[in-house]
């Protein structure tokens, strides 16, 4: 806690620049808009005393000069634009901050709206106290450390064609990128029993730089009709993720101090390169619409099917036990290729019944069947001498079936109450070389009850 306290002490101290605004004063036009706005700008110092990591992981502000806050709006008078009826552009946290992002927008009524938005998120995590491997058992659990940076684009565009259709179109784009540090064995196809008990008692700490991209392009339309509105949404998406890990040190011991032995057993070299693509149709649909004044009906269905190559290539080497306190030397490359397709089927289906003007009754059920199937061919050489190659079926069958069964209370405006139960089937089975393992095959059933209470005593108050 002492950490903690010294890095709050230092999160910052900001100097506010002016901010411009029209009060009182007719509002300027600029390109047929009546346009206004304010800037918020300033300079942070900041003073850190104590653990620098902890201060970046729950702050990570930063000092140097900031643009707090930019927003500039615009409205066409009266039949004053024939393109837009207005227009805004906001942004936050420019110049440094762990969380920056803006959005622009155009919108003209009745016609069309338009919205592009941006955003970033750092992210910073060290629990090492700057030693790359901490003793003991606890480095198996606290030895994962990252700096990355998120980002996220999307631009949506939405079309009214008529007065109950309407079309929309979407991008959507994130990305990964930065360094993490993670700790791993050092298994390989066809290693022997023997090696398995030195993977899974002696992992190492190694770099893994990220970068992750995916995309998403989509359409869709709603239409409304009386009491009831469809929606259908179809597309594509991708997502690419590239992975090295290397060893921070050679030789390089295992994080697992605890052991005398290991001081031996020292990673000279460790590479592994990683690398997947997959993409996936889109396919979204939802309704809801009053089949008799009493009968809500809602529902939707979705369907994805990731599918694309996954490779591995790995090359380590080093010491390890041979027998007993006997310690060699060892040498491994492996080469892994394979494909993977993971179609998933979503199900929704939901009901509201009126009992009375206070009392509903709610049901909704959903329905969901993830398969993961994948085939792999590896092929593995050990100190030049020992070699193995082979293909691998994996199969894994996801099912979940959840049942929401609730009565909801609502004499008026100010308070809700609904208690309710959840019942949720879920099965997994999985299968090598299409045989099950009962390992990690189960099937589990639950109940669980809950209960949600919604109450406004007043329009400045609400507890839920």
């Amino acid at each position: 806690m002492k950490t903690v306290r010294r890095a709050i002490a230092g999160i910052a101290v900001l100097i506010s620049a002016s901010t411009l605004e029209a009060q009182d004063k007719p509002v300027p036009t600029l390109g047929g808009f009546e346009t206004q706005g304010s800037v918020t700008a300033g300079y942070r110092f900041t003073d850190i005393s104590g653990r620098r990591q902890k201060y970046q992981e729950l702050f990570d502000l930063r000092k140097g000069f900031r643009v707090n806050e930019f927003d500039l709006f615009g409205r066409a008078p009266d039949k004053g634009n024939d393109i837009a009826d207005s227009y805004s552009v906001t942004a936050s946290g420019l110049g440094g901050d762990p969380y920056p992002g803006g959005q622009v927008s155009i919108s003209k009524a009745g016609l069309y709206d338009l919205r592009v938005n941006y955003r970033q998120h750092y992210y910073y995590w060290n629990r090492n106290d700057d030693q790359p491997n901490p003793g003991g058992p606890p480095g198996l659990t606290i030895n994962h450390d990252w700096a990355t940076v998120r980002k996220l684009g999307s631009m949506n565009f939405t079309l009214h064609a008529t007065e109950h259709l309407r079309f929309t179109f979407e991008y959507n784009r994130s990305s990964r990128d930065g360094l993490s540090f993670v700790t791993r064995g050092l298994e390989y196809f066809g290693s022997p029993d023997t090696w398995g008990s030195f993977v899974r008692a002696i992992p190492y700490y190694l770099e893994a730089p990220i970068n992750e991209v995916a995309n998403r392009f989509a359409g869709g339309l709603s239409y409304n009709w009386r009491d009831w509105n469809f929606f259908y949404r179809t597309g594509y998406q991708t997502f690419e993720q590239n992975l090295l890990l290397d060893n921070v040190a050679s030789p390089e011991r295992s994080i697992a101090l605890g052991d005398p032995v290991t001081a031996g057993e020292l990673l000279k070299r460790a590479s592994f390169n990683q690398y997947r693509r997959l993409k996936t149709p889109i396919s979204e649909f939802s309704y809801v619409g009053r089949a008799r004044s009493r009968v809500q009906l809602r529902g939707g269905y979705m369907f994805y099917r990731y599918r694309g190559p996954v490779s591995q290539n790995a090359d380590f080497n080093g010491t390890a036990r041979i027998t007993g306190t006997t310690l060699g030397s060892y040498s491994v490359s492996e080469n892994d290729r394979a494909q993977v397709s993971e179609p998933n089927h979503v199900v929704d289906q939901g009901f509201t019944f009126k009992l009375s003007d206070a009392w509903n009754l709610l049901t909704d059920y959903r329905y969901s069947r993830l398969t993961e199937d994948g085939v792999l061919n590896a092929d593995s050489l050990r100190d030049s001498t020992t070699a193995a190659a082979g293909e691998v079926l994996s199969m894994w069958r996801y099912g979940l079936h959840r049942l929401d069964v609730s009565l909801e209370f609502a004499p008026g405006r100010k308070l809700l109450v609904r208690p309710g139960i959840r019942l949720v089937k879920r099965d997994v089975t999985v299968l090598e070389d299409n045989v099950t393992d009962p390992l990690r095959s189960k099937r589990s059933n639950f109940a669980v009850p809950f209960l949600c209470v919604f109450y406004s005593p007043s329009e400045r108050l609400t507890i839920r």
